[in-house]
């Protein structure tokens, strides 16, 4: 190891510890934005989910009137169908 000073010794301590610090500042910004974009991403899956609810919901009504119809037809029960 080479001689080096007290101060030297400090100056590179100091160093160190601001290098530590900047590191943990851009760590915790980081996160943030990271959990901005876990939330952002958690509202778009839920929305998407909604609409495929509301798509599946919408078939399942098509299909029971569409059998409903095809009843009707093959009772010849034409007056009900509009």
């Amino acid at each position: 190891m080479s001689d080096l000073t007290v101060l030297e010794l400090k100056n590179q301590l100091e160093k160190a510890q601001s290098e530590i610090a900047q590191l943990e500042k851009k760590y915790d910004s980081d996160l943030v934005e990271m959990r901005k974009e876990i939330d952002f991403l958690k509202e778009q899956l839920m929305a998407q989910q909604g609409m495929l609810t509301d798509a599946i919901d919408y078939a399942t009504k098509l299909e029971s009137q569409f059998n409903e119809l095809k009843t009707q037809i093959k009772k010849g029960n034409f007056e009900s169908i509009h």
